[in-house]
């Protein structure tokens, strides 16, 4: 079973610090900076564990999460939207652990244009 302690030492403070270096660059330039975490499954129910993968994006959306709320930046949380679906729906839109079918990633496609228009970021999508 893999645990936090078993990434490797200073990955998340590297990524933090480079989404902090983005964020500063970006807005500097009057850019808007959209941060969006990286939807997981983990299939429990058939005994499978976290992967060093999964922790760590676990790890980099927390990140996300915080820089996000400290400089009021838009945030698509696809991590929490699709750990709210139930398991059966999660294993029809999963390759794997992080990978998505086309039918996913057209469900995340969707879930960040509306967080981006409900944000004022974009027009209303032609449907």
């Amino acid at each position: 079973f893999k645990t936090l302690d078993d990434l490797p030492e200073g990955s998340a403070d590297t990524f933090e610090r480079n989404v902090r270096t983005i964020a500063r660059d970006v807005t500097a330039k009057g850019g808007a900076l959209v941060l969006v975490t990286q939807p997981t499954f983990v299939r429990a129910s058939r005994g499978e564990e976290p992967t060093l993968g999964t922790l760590g994006a676990g790890q980099h959306n927390a990140i996300l999460r915080t820089i996000a709320q400290e400089n009021g930046f838009c945030l698509v949380d696809l991590e929490s939207e699709f750990a709210a679906l139930d398991e059966k729906t999660r294993e029809l839109l999963f390759t794997d652990v992080v990978h998505l079918i086309p039918k996913g990633q057209q469900r995340e496609a969707e879930r960040i244009a509306d967080r981006l228009q409900r944000a004022g970021l974009v027009g209303a999508r032609d449907e």
